[in-house]
């Protein structure tokens, strides 16, 4: 009983002292709490009392705007087009009419060869289609002349037929034509009948004849044809409106279809290739505006629109060459007046990407 008495007492001084523990607690909480007053300076203004002035907020226009970001990357520029110039054929440099810098058009005369042999195969050519058009206009004469005889001979060969029917009618009554007479006139319907087949057989062969000669002319003067062409390869003209960047032979000189002769660049459009890292390619379509610089214009800067992306990335480099084309449009532009020979290396290439584009 007295162990029971003692627990009961322990239990209600410990319950005690948690009672009076949270109560100090609560006590300090609402003593820490200040009670506003009408003149703190957060306080609101009472009724009746004059309004404080209202403080200023910066504000902004809210617009809708695709995220953009900016790459920098390696680029090459170079011309729209460019060749080296070779000889068709193989001659002697006679005379060459331009040199480095020469700004020539389509069609221009660059250079010109000498071979007289081309000429001398030309000179044949031409004589032997002559021949051949000689040997079918007497083709044709005699084509003519067979069927004027022919002609006649079928006429003559009517007239003797009706001669010897008339003769034929005749001799149904007795003693009126001769046996002989008619035998005669029989006769000479199948001579004449004979000579008209012959003439038939010999205008068909003049036909043949004519024909062969057609052909004979028609390949005479493809030969001709090809012998022009063939000497026209001494003439090395531009193939398109550029500059020379390039002469690399002197006249005198005996060139063959391997040797350069000149550099042809067309430069009224340039080409900027960029290579594109594999994660930004969904960021390249076509359109996409690009901003660039070259050494030969030292703080301009220029731009210009992707054209043609690659569609697929190099598997060694894990990029994909994306192409510009553009016209320059001032006289700052670049140009192959800042240009190397063969391409130059843009030391800044900045790229706008947007968001990836959706196919």
């Amino acid at each position: 009983m007295t162990n029971r008495r003692s627990w009961h007492r322990h239990s209600w001084h410990r319950h005690s002292w948690h009672l009076g523990l949270c109560f100090l607690l609560l006590l300090a909480t609402a003593c820490g709490r200040s009670v506003p007053s009408s003149s703190s300076p957060g306080a609101s203004p009472a009724p009746g009392q004059g309004s404080q002035t209202p403080q200023t907020v910066a504000v902004t226009t809210v617009v809708s705007a695709t995220i953009s970001r900016e790459l920098t990357l390696p680029g090459e520029l170079t011309a729209h087009q460019e060749v080296m110039l070779s000889p068709k054929v193989s001659g002697f440099l006679e005379r060459i009419e331009v040199d480095r810098g020469t700004v020539v058009r389509k069609g221009a005369l660059l250079a010109q060869l000498s071979a007289p042999e081309l000429g001398l195969r030309r000179v044949g050519e031409e004589a032997d289609t002559e021949g051949a058009r000689a040997r079918r206009v007497e083709a044709e004469a005699r084509v003519g002349s067979a069927r004027a005889q022919r002609l006649a001979a079928e006429a003559q060969l009517a007239a003797t037929e009706a001669t010897y029917r008339r003769l034929r009618g005749a001799a149904q009554v007795p003693g009126v034509i001769a046996g002989n007479e008619l035998e005669q006139a029989r006769y000479q319907v199948e001579a004449e009948s004979a000579r008209v087949a012959a003439l038939r057989a010999l205008e068909e062969a003049a036909a043949a004849q004519r024909a062969a000669a057609a052909e004979g002319e028609t390949g005479a003067s493809a030969t001709a044809k090809a012998a022009r062409v063939t000497e026209d390869y001494l003439r090395i003209v531009a193939p398109f409106d550029g500059i020379i960047t390039e002469r690399l032979a002197h006249p005198g000189r005996l060139v063959h279809p391997t040797d350069a002769l000149l550099r042809l660049q067309q430069v009224t459009r340039l080409r900027l290739t960029v290579a594109v890292p594999e994660g930004e390619v969904a960021r390249v379509p076509i359109g996409q505006s690009v901003r660039f610089s070259v050494p030969a214009f030292p703080g301009e800067t220029f731009t210009g629109t992707i054209a043609r992306p690659a569609g697929a990335v190099n598997l060694t480099t894990r990029t994909m060459p994306a192409r510009s084309l553009g016209r320059p449009s001032s006289s700052s532009q670049p140009t192959a007046s800042g240009l190397s020979s063969a391409t130059s290396r843009c030391t800044r290439c900045t790229c706008h990407f947007g968001p990836p584009s959706r196919s």
